[in-house]
This record gives C-alpha cells, structure tokens and sequence, in this order.
C-alpha cells in the first residue's frame, strides 16, 4: 500500500472519527489482513491470477448518544478503497430502529453475519454468491428499518430495506459511491428478510429474504436487469460444532437491444465447522447451483463468479487477537472453467 493510498485510508477513518466524535458512546475497531492465493490450471483463463497476494485494512466504528445511532465501515485493500457502510440511525422503541445511508442487502446470510474483516469468519473465501461485485446485490443506499418480537424464550425479527441498488458494468455489479454519487446509475429497490430464533440467547436461527431491484447496465446490448430473488438461510450451533448455510433461486429479466431474455439461476452452500481444540478449528463448505454446466445470459458478465465446489481448511488462534488460516479448494467451477487454489491468511482484530 502506497504512502498516498495510507494517507486516503487515514483521511477516511478520520473523517468516520469526526462524525462520530458528536456520540457519547463509540466504539472503533480495526482488522488488518493479509492473504495468499496459488492458483493451478489458470492457463486458459486471463481473468485469474495464477499466484496474488491481497494486504488489506478493515476500520469498523459504531457510536450512540441516546436515541441517535451512527455506524460507519471503510474498507481499503491494495488497489481499491470504499466506503463499505455509512449510516445515521435512530431508535424508536427497544425493539425498533431506522437507518438512512449505505448499508448491507439482506440477502442469504453472509454478508449480515460477517462484515467486511475477515477475522471474524472461521474460513478465508466467502461463497461465491456473497462475494463484492457478483450476481446479487451487496449494498443499499437509501432506508433500513430494523424490528422484531420476542415471546417467551424464542424471537422474530424482521429487517426491511428500501433504496438504490447497483449498476452492472464490465467489473459486475457496482453499488452506489457515496463519496462520488453521481457515477453511474442506480436505480430503487427493495429487500425484505424475516429471521426466527428459538430461543434468543443463542445462535440457532432461520430466515427466509425476498428482493426486487432495478439494475441498470453499461454493457453492451444490454440496457436493464429487472432482478428478483427468494431464498432460505439457516444456521445451527451445538456444543463446538457450526453449521450454517443459505440457498436463492434468482430470476433476471434483461431487457436486451432488439430483444428481452430470462435468465435464471439458483446458488446454494453449507458451511460446518468443528472446533476441535481451544485454538484450533476445521471447517468444510459446498457450493453448488442448477447454473453449472449451462450458458446463462446474466452470469456471463461475471468473470470471477465461482459456481460450485468444495473446500476444507484450518484455523488457528495465535491469541485472543489474532488468528492464521489455510484452505484448500481442490475443485472450483468457474464460470470459465475449473482451477484449484490453496489459499493463507493471517488476520487480526484492534484493539
């Protein structure tokens, strides 16, 4: 990372301090991460590099003074920096809570129970299908309504999100800039996502998410992407074992030159986890859709969507901190073909 590129992250994180300094309460923290990735059998496809490394810095704040709420997220890697989230809140009741500003789409699981630091996840890839800039949405500008229940020991909550989605152009789906609104075009959109815990001290929790977005599109021949997607998200905790996963089924209507074209597609993972010591833990995760194997109008403008595979890995925990990882993915199916990775990473959380 360049002194430049530091001195932009810094100004971020500055400003993010500023804005929060106007809160009693705030609490900051900082992942760091570094990643390695060796690819085999690239040699047919230019889109991936056969070995990269990926340095990269997560600052995540939160603060409140009574009922107002501010979160903010900057993400800054070797190449790119973002604004990941941004959001004023305020609390109407103990149960209830409104947001305005960039936030996560309620979308399957992942991106709702990971943020953008990667140590707070046991694997080091995220499914394909949660992955920046692929297939489905990641970021919502506009409103996020935050409600829910509880009765007895179990708990319901309800998340409901109104705002401007992506655009789709050569690089995939790109979510509005905040610090730089007018790129490109966006378009409204709406997420809905409703979760059961039953009982709600602990982690056992299923859900089910709906989502309609307008996606305009830069591509050529292409002018709109009218995106509809449905799916189930579950996960379940016993003793030291974790298993979790999410299926969608996606319909796109694109609205083509001279022509409109359906294109449909379903994605699906499982994750389990086992911790079998208290600093190590395995894990195993599958990937896989009715897409495979099949030419898809929509996918195909996603050159690093992976389709389907499965991968085993290793973490341990150097210290309450920090933490090295190691996975092995002996079979990816690419949209352009298959390929192995073996992947490192060290990761830590601040302060």
């Amino acid at each position: 990372m360049t002194l430049r590129r530091l001195s932009r992250l810094l100004c971020a994180f500055c400003a993010l301090a500023i804005t929060s300094s106007a809160y009693s309460e705030v609490t900051y923290y900082i992942f760091p991460q570094l990643q390695i990735f060796q690819r085999s059998d690239v040699e047919d496809n230019p889109s991936l590099l056969k070995d990269e490394t990926t340095p990269s810095v997560d600052l995540f704040i939160t603060s409140n003074s009574g009922r107002a709420l501010f979160l903010g997220e900057v993400l800054a890697e070797s190449n790119e920096r973002h604004v990941e989230r941004i959001q004023f809140g305020w609390k109407i009741s103990p149960n209830s809570k409104i947001w305005l500003g960039r936030h996560h789409s309620q979308i399957g699981y992942w991106r709702t129970k990971f943020h953008h630091g990667s140590y707070l996840q046991t694997s080091i890839s995220n499914p394909s299908i949660t992955a920046s800039k692929q297939p489905l949405p990641t970021h919502i500008t506009g409103l996020l309504w935050e409600g829910g229940m509880s009765r007895n020991e179990s708990r319901l909550d309800y998340k409901l999100s109104l705002g401007l989605g992506p655009e789709l152009n050569n690089t995939g789906l790109q979510s509005l800039d905040i610090v730089n609104p007018n790129r490109g075009e966006h378009k409204p959109g709406i997420n809905i996502r409703m979760s059961y815990k039953p009982d709600e001290l602990e982690n056992n929790v299923y859900g089910t998410f709906f989502s309609y977005m307008q996606i305009p599109s830069v591509i050529s021949g292409l002018n709109e992407v009218k995106q509809y997607a449905a799916g189930v998200y579950g996960a379940w905790t016993h003793k030291r074992n974790y298993v979790f996963g999410s299926a969608v089924y996606v319909l796109n209507e694109l609205d083509m030159v001279g022509s409109d074209q359906d294109a449909a597609f379903s994605s699906a993972y499982v994750q389990a986890e086992r911790q079998i010591s208290d600093v190590w833990t395995l894990y195993t995760r599958i990937e896989g859709g009715d897409n495979t194997g099949t030419y898809n109008a929509y996918l195909a403008n996603f050159k690093h969507y992976g389709r389907g595979g499965i991968l085993g890995g290793a973490r341990y925990e150097l210290d309450a901190n920090q933490a090295l990882k190691v996975e092995l993915a002996p079979k990816v199916d690419h949209i352009h073909g298959t390929f192995s990775v073996i992947s490192f990473e060290w990761s830590a959380v601040l302060p």
